[in-house]
């Protein structure tokens, strides 16, 4: 059986608390008068104390427990309760009572809910296993019965309701272990105490006994010798952590300082490094100025020579106008002799009629030479129509013409000229040349 819950809505000093046990140990924590004692003392009352209170006997519960009446405050409240709930193989039990004008008891199993008086005690005293006498005066007794408590079970003319009930567990235990002796009792005690307190632990100074040569025991601990070194062990390891937190907290004020100091370098560095570029600005400027007043000094040095080189400029732009003039005045008495001679040359033409000119061009635009029957190539054929143009009696064109004609061969094309005349044309034009894509020729 396990205790899994205690709670209350009020309950001497205590209003509305509830905890929750787990598996192990479990402690309860706070001050003096907080109410630690009487959790355990609601836990008590509600196992074993009856929900219907009598005057008399439980005079005392009702001072102990209920809410004390106020001078002029009728508020106060008139009932106190309390639920615990068991954890066991079968499952959950949780006990409810409430004390006052209306008592009430309930419990509720895995299975269902009883508020018969007579269940419920019958199976609670099945679940914890002992009376109200070993609970309240050992399991549950407060930090002021406890030696009391002992005194009276060590006593045996002391009056203990737990007594008879320890009793009879011891006897039990004796009859199912085969009825041992007080010294095979006494033995498996002391093996119990030897396993717990080991062979080098000294009770009466609470510290493992002194080891020749210093150093830890290696044997024949016990379980508090263990706990003892497993409590060194954890003392040191605390301080070494605390040691490393330190370490810690002094590595990083360093790694502060040290950080304030690189912004410093850094704003610093950033500072100089503007300085670096006004210097290096200035240097570039330095050069620039160098450079303009050379160049001041080259202009200044064409600026006094100007006048003069202007005069020489003017001079050379005259001799070369006079020059062009020349050569102007050279070209046109050679044009005056051509055209001299070229009069000479067209005195004897004899000048045609408009109309008979573009009769002949019209009948020569008209010509055409086919090779026959394909056996004439097409060489063959521009040859036939030089010949034809050379035969100028077949257009009715005056001898004359014929030693005045210039006729020229090019590639893909003939043509004859002749000059022109000065009122009227009188020069013709003769072309032939290969149509793309077959072998005609066209004059």
């Amino acid at each position: 059986m396990k205790v899994r819950r205690i709670s209350c809505t009020q309950f001497a000093g205590l209003t509305g608390k509830s905890i929750t046990l787990e598996d192990g140990i479990n402690i309860l924590c706070g001050k003096n008068e907080s109410g630690k004692s009487t959790m355990v003392h609601l836990l008590s009352r509600t196992l074993f104390q009856n929900a219907k209170l009598d005057k008399r006997s439980d005079r005392a519960f009702r001072q102990l427990y209920f809410p004390a009446p106020l001078a002029g405050n009728s508020s106060v409240g008139d009932f106190i309760d309390g639920s615990v709930t068991l954890e066991t193989e079968e499952g959950l039990f949780t006990l409810q009572k409430e004390w006052g004008e209306k008592p009430q008891c309930t419990l509720t199993t895995p299975t269902g809910i009883l508020r018969s008086a007579n269940q419920i005690e019958e199976i609670m005293h099945s679940l914890l296993g002992y009376g109200e006498g070993v609970y309240g005066e050992i399991l549950l007794s407060s930090q002021t019965d406890t030696a009391p408590a002992l005194s009276a079970l060590l006593d045996p003319n002391g009056k203990s309701e737990a007594r008879p009930e320890i009793t009879a567990a011891v006897t039990a235990a004796f009859a199912e272990t085969g009825s041992l002796s007080v010294d095979a009792i006494g033995q498996a005690i002391a093996e119990k105490t030897e396993a717990i307190a080991g062979k080098h632990w000294d009770c009466e100074s609470g510290m493992p006994q002194r080891k020749t040569g210093g150093g830890r025991w290696a044997s024949g601990l016990g379980e508090i010798l263990k706990a003892y070194y497993d409590r060194e062990d954890a003392r040191f390891a605390l301080t070494e952590k605390n040691r490393l937190e330190r370490e810690r907290d002094h590595a990083w004020q360093n790694w502060q300082e040290t950080d304030r100091l690189l912004a410093e370098a850094e704003k610093a560095y950033t500072s100089f490094a503007g300085y670096a570029g006004t210097l290096s600005l200035q240097k570039e400027r330095r050069e620039n100025r160098a450079a303009l007043e050379k160049e001041h000094i080259r202009l200044s040095a064409i600026l006094q020579n100007w006048p003069r080189l202007e005069k020489e400029h003017a001079l050379a732009l005259s001799l070369h106008n006079d020059q062009q003039a020349r050569a102007l005045l050279d070209t046109c008495a050679a044009v005056r002799n051509l055209q001299e001679e070229a009069d000479r040359v067209t005195q004897g033409f004899v000048h045609l009629e408009t109309g008979m000119v573009r009769g002949y061009w019209q009948e020569l635009q008209r010509w055409e030479v086919q090779p026959a029957d394909g056996d004439v190539s097409r060489d063959q054929a521009v040859e036939m129509a030089i010949a034809y143009l050379e035969n100028g009696e077949k257009l009715g064109i005056p001898e004359v013409y014929k030693d005045r004609a210039e006729l020229e061969v090019m590639p893909h094309r003939a043509y004859l000229s002749m000059a022109e005349g000065d009122e009227h044309p009188t020069v013709w034009f003769v072309y032939f040349w290969e149509k793309e894509g077959n072998d005609a020729v066209y004059v």
